[in-house]
């Protein structure tokens, strides 16, 4: 299997980028068929179904996006204009999207704390007025 392998330059637990050996997912999807287990499924299933995710969703929304006249509108390196981005991008994904959230967040068990950004994000628009 590693001659199908790639390497990619991937973060590590120590902060630092490795090159790290990594397959496409039609050669993912064969490994997991020779393997046995309940992970392996589980694995593949979110890899087959992954094209259905809010990711997935999102991401095309992004090429949506550079495709259209809205970039122009977009006032770039403002607060006002990253909201307006993740407005189109998260926009009936999330009931967020667009605002400055102020509270603690949570996905698939990884917590991260928020860190106040509406002070520092309006100071940076009046700095960066083009």
């Amino acid at each position: 299997m590693a001659t199908n392998c790639s390497q990619l330059k991937m973060v590590a637990a120590d902060g630092k980028r490795y090159l790290t050996d990594c397959l496409p997912q039609s050669d993912m999807l064969q490994l997991v068929e020779a393997t046995p287990s309940h992970h392996a499924m589980t694995f593949a299933k979110w890899l087959i179904t992954g094209e259905n995710q809010l990711d997935s969703k999102s991401r095309d929304k992004a090429y949506q996006l550079w495709d259209s006249s809205l970039l122009q509108t977009i006032v770039v390196g403002t607060a006002q204009g990253l909201q307006q981005i993740h407005a189109y991008l998260f926009g009936g994904l999330y009931d967020f999207a667009g605002q400055i959230r102020q509270k603690n967040i949570a996905k698939g068990g990884f917590k991260k704390k928020v860190v106040p950004l509406h002070p520092p994000l309006i100071h940076i628009s009046a700095i960066f007025i083009w």
